[in-house]
């Protein structure tokens, strides 16, 4: 799971220096969707969303 989860902010960061911000915005949301297990790692991806509004 923490690959997948390094694997993603990798894939948000990427889209947010290429200023692609609706995406990197609708990517924190479907990983946010797929992290079953582990609040802490959700409220990092609800962190990463608030930084982005």
């Amino acid at each position: 799971m923490a690959k997948n989860i390094i694997d993603s902010l990798d894939n948000i960061s990427r889209l947010i220096e290429e200023e692609k911000y609706q995406e990197a915005k609708n990517y924190i949301k479907k990983t946010k969707e797929e992290i079953e297990t582990g609040r802490d790692a959700a409220d990092y991806i609800d962190d990463l969303v608030d930084n982005l509004q």
